[in-house]
């Protein structure tokens, strides 16, 4: 077929030198959709054919007739030509068309699956955002307690250092009692050896002073016995010199 429609444009087509130049269609481009058909342009007017003159100054009239058939056929030519590529980007153009119809379900399913999770992501984000919001309520909270946390941990370890500094004092003051106290031990075992050897002293001054009191005691009585006997012979002697001076 299309080699009687080639043979038939050969035929009855314009000549080379008087064909009107035919704008080309834009091909469609490759990818996923094809492009839209490009629109046929404007027809251009007709340029009137010339008139052949014969040499004698006679048109012959045959000779128009056959040349305005071949003209007209001409133009049918090109309009059909242009019909066809029509044809070819109607059906380069429904091909991806009925290839969306056919997957519209499809695309409308995910559609529907895509709206469904973006609708659980958002009450996702918004759960997200009330849940941030919490957070961060609690984490200012949780700021302010570590911050009084940490002033109160402040003046413990002032107070700790303070306590350290009071300890160190009364560690100074334990060794300075332990040194007195040492000092004291060492009087004390002094004064006790001295107290020891007092009270020996004492008990040999005591021996003495008994055996003292015993020469005492012995010499008060033979005291006594000699003042006896010296009253008795008093007592005789009175008698005795009565006696003598009758």
């Amino acid at each position: 077929m299309s080699s009687g429609w080639t043979s038939f444009r050969n035929r009855f087509g314009k000549k080379p030198d008087e064909a009107e130049s035919v704008p080309l269609l834009p091909q469609p481009q490759s990818g996923g959709a094809a492009a839209a058909p490009a629109l046929p342009a404007p027809a251009t007017p007709e340029k009137p054919e010339p008139i052949i003159v014969r040499p004698n100054g006679m048109l012959d009239s045959v000779g128009q007739k056959n040349e305005l058939i071949r003209v007209r056929f001409a133009n049918m030519i090109d309009r059909l030509e242009e019909l066809r590529s029509l044809k070819e980007d109607f059906a380069l153009l429904n091909e991806p068309v009925t290839e969306l119809i056919r997957s519209y379900p499809q695309l409308q399913s995910r559609l529907l699956e895509t709206e469904a999770v973006l609708k659980q992501e958002t009450e996702t984000a918004q759960s997200l955002r009330r849940e941030l919001g919490d957070l961060g309520s609690l984490h200012a909270r949780t700021v302010d307690d570590l911050n009084a946390a940490v002033s109160q941990l402040r003046k413990a370890e002032s107070k700790i250092r303070e306590q350290d500094s009071f300890i160190e004092d009364l560690r100074l003051n334990v060794k300075d009692k332990e040194a007195i106290v040492a000092d004291l031990e060492n009087q004390l075992a002094i004064e006790t050896e001295r107290a020891r050897n007092i009270t020996e002293e004492n008990q040999a001054l005591r021996l003495e002073a008994q055996e003292a009191d015993q020469t005492v005691a012995r010499a008060e009585r033979e005291l006594i016995e000699t003042r006896e006997r010296n009253g008795l012979l008093d007592h005789k002697s009175v008698i005795v010199r009565p006696q003598a001076m009758v």
